[in-house]
């Protein structure tokens, strides 16, 4: 679950599962909740799911925290929204953010300069493709002239995100196999 690792900063450390079928004849599993223990005491749920009338591709994310929340959704890619108890909401659009706004704090570099177009022209799918391979092509060409590379998982997936994937998606169907029980997720 590398999404919630790069949103959060934390590891998941154990999970229950409830892996579903709903439409009979399908091959797998059509609909999945995950409860998840995260490394520093927190809960987060994950849940898929082929079956949710009215949602096209409803990727989203949501962090709520004993402070506030940030929720963005993938329908709705151009905006970032901060929830804070007793304040308004605030919304941040892509290529509007601004360093040091007086909520924000320091945005990294990096970060400011991602928009290549500006705001309220939609950055597509392959957009978010061609950012994630000109950055790992970016690696590459430091590894291969001998200079300063570093692959720490901010901007693409590395081995870690892909060993640790494979761990969540085994503790998940172990504890669905188990009819939901807690399983560790397996770090080493």
């Amino acid at each position: 679950m590398m999404q919630l690792r790069f949103a959060t900063g934390l590891d998941i450390e154990r999970v229950s599962a409830r892996l579903e079928k709903f439409v009979p004849g399908r091959p797998i599993d059509d609909h999945f909740t995950v409860y998840c223990d995260l490394s520093n005491g927190a809960k987060a749920l994950v849940r898929a799911s082929q079956i949710c009338i009215g949602h096209l591709n409803d990727l989203g994310i949501m962090i709520a925290g004993t402070k506030g929340a940030i929720k963005w959704r993938q329908e709705e890619p151009e905006q970032l929204t901060v929830l804070l108890q007793g304040q308004p909401d605030r919304t941040y659009w892509r290529g509007a953010v601004s360093a040091n706004d007086g909520f924000l704090g320091d945005v990294p570099d990096w970060l400011l300069g991602e928009p290549t177009i500006p705001p309220g022209h939609g950055e597509a799918f392959h957009d978010a493709f061609a950012r994630l391979h000109r950055e790992f092509e970016k690696t590459v060409r430091a590894y291969k002239a001998g200079e300063e590379w570093a692959c720490d998982g901010s901007k693409y997936a590395n081995i870690d995100d892909g060993r640790l994937g494979l761990a969540f998606i085994d503790a998940c169907l172990k504890s669905s196999e188990a009819d939901g029980a807690w399983q560790p997720v397996c770090k080493g």
